[in-house]
């Protein structure tokens, strides 16, 4: 059985949780550890199963607590982070552990019942990753912070059971904001984050029996709303003739998912 929870996701802090009965791996550590504890208990979960965190790149919202969640991990055993050399690099010495471990595009890492593939995205931090988690045949994977979506990336989602999928804005949204106009740019760039139409539109390509359970994540709180993600998700579906019954979940920058779990091939119980 594979589980999932989004613990948040959005500009303020993100972070993830992949694990089984007897392991798990946090993906992203933009949350306060304080926070990360907090949501994880109320899924009933506990810091003791997280066995590795996997960092994607290094702006704030996902490395900014990797020091002190390191600190507080450090009681459970020695807990791997890993993080591309490049993330490395970027990120603020303040935020780091001492001791990292290096994990390239196209790198594989297992830990204990679960296998962890990283692969290259298109994003504003050096050597940007994201993770896809394999548990006996079945893929989960997090798929923000890129701003397009290339075809290696597409073949990766097509494998994917449980798929957190950036739905970052609305484009006119965005452009009649309060942003900067450089930060405007840098957004919508293909460098920045995806729109909800781009996420659509990959969404409606790659829907399939296989994908049981879509979270749409990383919603601006400035520049979309839950309205225009759902009118965007339902067309994708459609788009796709999506008649198998795709789950959908808007994930909260300020409460943690569900637990959802895949039990077999097609099967999904959530709680």
């Amino acid at each position: 059985m594979l589980k999932f929870t989004v613990l948040g996701s959005g500009s303020a802090g993100n972070s993830y949780w992949f694990g089984t009965k007897n392991h798990g791996v946090l993906i992203d550590c933009g949350l306060s550890t304080k926070q990360i504890k907090k949501r994880m208990e109320e899924n009933g979960l506990s810091l003791s199963q997280i066995d590795a965190v996997f960092i994607t790149h290094g702006h704030s919202d996902h490395v900014g607590s990797c020091k002190i969640l390191h600190k507080a991990l450090n009681k459970y055993g020695n807990v791997p982070f890993y993080m591309s050399k490049g993330t490395y690099a970027f990120s603020d010495d303040r935020c780091l552990p001492r001791t990292i471990e290096f994990i390239s595009c196209g790198g594989t890492v297992q830990i204990g019942d679960l296998v962890v593939e990283a692969f290259g995205v298109t994003h504003d931090a050096p050597e940007t990753l994201a993770y896809r988690v394999e548990h006996k045949g079945m893929y989960g994977g997090v798929l923000t912070d890129l701003g397009s979506i290339t075809p290696r990336v597409l073949n990766k989602m097509r494998s994917l059971s449980i798929m957190a999928l950036e739905f970052n804005h609305d484009p006119k949204m965005l452009f009649e904001g309060t942003y900067a106009y450089s930060v405007k740019e840098r957004v919508a760039s293909m460098e920045g984050h995806l729109s909800n139409q781009q996420a659509e539109d990959a969404l409606a390509e790659i829907a399939s029996p296989r994908l049981q359970q879509l979270i749409a994540a990383h919603i601006s709180e400035r520049n979309n709303t839950f309205s225009h993600v759902e009118r965007h998700i339902t067309r994708a579906l459609k788009r796709a003739n999506a008649i198998h019954d795709i789950k959908v979940h808007l994930a909260d920058q300020h409460i943690q998912s569900p637990i959802f779990e895949i039990e077999a091939e097609y099967s999904l119980v959530d709680y």
